[in-house]
């Protein structure tokens, strides 16, 4: 597999293939990592630095990295699955070719191609890869629009599997909403708003936490819960950090910024009343459908590719810009008894669509 190991997505990805009898080998691109099960060996070229805030250079190490790593490959594998195409793995597609007679990517929606120039260059190498994934028709369809209808019947809609909806159930089972709060610090009382769930600069975080704070709320009753233990880890996350500080002083919030548990996680979600999902492209992400899975109510853009939700039932409310959260969410606020009680069939909805063990055989079926 060709993603990033220190997304914990991925760690429950690879316990659910174990289960079914495959041994996984990861290469890791933006850690310089190749984590070997095969060989049980874990082989990290790089470490992070200070010369990591210089472009040019992060590319010659990238460069680098990925001659040696790939070097150290086996020779022949059954499947290799690029999880989405990006910058730093697009040209290796042609090598990693001849390792596999399975050649699968998964895209990731906008990131993929929403400029011109990743279109022109990541087609080039399309004719090495057998079936590409996507998440949804709507995407696929999308998709075929920009690279072309002649990639139909190679390409396929499978779910992206939400990992933690079976660690959700067992938080759920041995404790209550208050006692996942409790042990997480976040007031039992207050209505939860999570309006991040990653620290990348596409999240539009000032502006959004900006209209939050312009918003008529009363501040007696809410809480702010800011995740912010996933992407960006250097000098954009620490400025969100520093306007977080600054200007929610008025307000009860925690900041989660270190990587949570899998139950930390779960009760995080548990925890959770409304969910701000506002990004400038988004395929169905886990967190967001997470939290919906829990029964919390979704504040998203109109722009993003959600209409799988609404085919399958699930409640959710758009802005067609971040200045219009102010107008919205005092309502949700004001009336989140009778918002949630709309989502009371999220649970099993959502766990039918989206359940890890029923995606994985999906994708095992493609392997095959």
């Amino acid at each position: 597999m060709i993603r990033k190991e220190t997304d914990v997505w991925y760690q429950r990805l690879k316990e659910f293939f174990n289960k079914e009898g495959y041994q996984i080998d990861l290469l890791d691109m933006w850690t310089y990592t190749l984590d070997k099960q095969t060989t049980n060996e874990k082989i990290t070229i790089f470490k992070k630095g200070i010369f990591d805030k210089f472009p040019v250079l992060v590319l010659f190490k990238r460069l680098i990295a990925a001659i040696i790593l790939l070097g150290k490959l086996e020779k022949s594998y059954d499947v290799i699955h690029i999880f989405n195409i990006k910058r730093q793995n697009f040209w290796m597609i042609p090598k990693l070719r001849k390792l596999t007679s399975k050649l699968i990517v998964s895209v990731y929606g906008g990131t993929t191609y929403n400029l011109w120039t990743k279109r022109l260059l990541f087609s080039r190498v399309f004719k090495y890869i057998d079936n590409f994934t996507l998440a949804n028709p709507y995407m696929m369809e999308e998709f075929l629009a920009v690279y072309g209808e002649k990639y139909r019947e190679r390409t396929k809609v499978i779910p992206l599997p939400v990992a933690f909806l079976d660690v959700i159930d067992e938080v759920m089972a041995k404790e209550s909403r208050e006692e996942s709060r409790q042990k997480l610090g976040i007031d039992v009382d207050k209505i939860t708003i999570l309006p991040t769930m990653a620290v990348y600069k596409s999240e539009h975080h000032i502006d959004t936490f900006t209209n939050i704070l312009e918003s008529e709320l009363d501040k007696s009753k809410v809480f702010f819960l800011f995740q912010l233990t996933y992407g960006d880890s250097g000098e954009y996350k620490k400025s969100v950090i520093k306007f977080i500080k600054d200007n929610f002083k008025d307000y009860k919030y925690i900041i989660f910024d270190n990587f949570l548990s899998y139950e930390d996680l779960a009760r995080l979600r548990i925890s959770t009343d409304i969910c701000i999902k506002i990004i400038k492209y988004d395929q169905l992400s886990s967190g967001m459908l997470e939290s919906l899975y829990t029964g919390a109510v979704l504040l998203t853009g109109s722009w993003l590719p959600y209409k799988q939700l609404n085919d399958i039932g699930i409640n959710y409310y758009t802005v067609d810009n971040t200045r219009e959260i102010k107008n919205l969410l005092p309502d949700i606020t004001n009336n989140i008894h009778e918002y949630k009680e709309k989502n009371k069939n999220h649970h099993q909805i959502l766990y039918d669509e989206f359940n890890i063990n029923s995606t994985i055989k999906k994708w095992i079926n493609l392997y095959n």
